[in-house]
């Protein structure tokens, strides 16, 4: 007979699948606008900026005309995103200088 303190764990696997995103933007006002209507998720903005940032200054080099290009992978689960994605590829094109990850 089973108390209510009785506990017991299951091991449940589920497949996941990688589904790839590719994104593009130009930019008008800043990067951060940019990447929202574009439709990028913030933690792969911040991914972005972060990965490219020891060559760019987010704040102070970015140029209205300037372009940036994302590939990421999000992993989903029965249909569900089950955490954030990672990026796999990036580009950014500042005052035609380009640069890439």
């Amino acid at each position: 007979m089973k108390s209510a303190n009785d506990i017991s764990i299951k091991k449940i696997s589920k497949d996941v699948e990688l589904i790839k995103s590719f994104k593009s933007g130009v930019i008008k006002t800043s990067f951060y606008e940019a990447a929202l209507d574009a439709d990028i998720p913030d933690s792969i903005i911040m991914d972005f900026a972060y990965i490219l940032g020891w060559d760019i200054d987010f704040v102070f080099d970015i140029r209205e005309g300037d372009s940036f290009y994302v590939i990421y992978e999000t992993p989903y689960s029965s249909g569900e995103q089950i955490q954030n994605g990672d990026i796999v590829a990036a580009k950014f094109i500042n005052k035609g200088k380009t640069l890439f990850s």
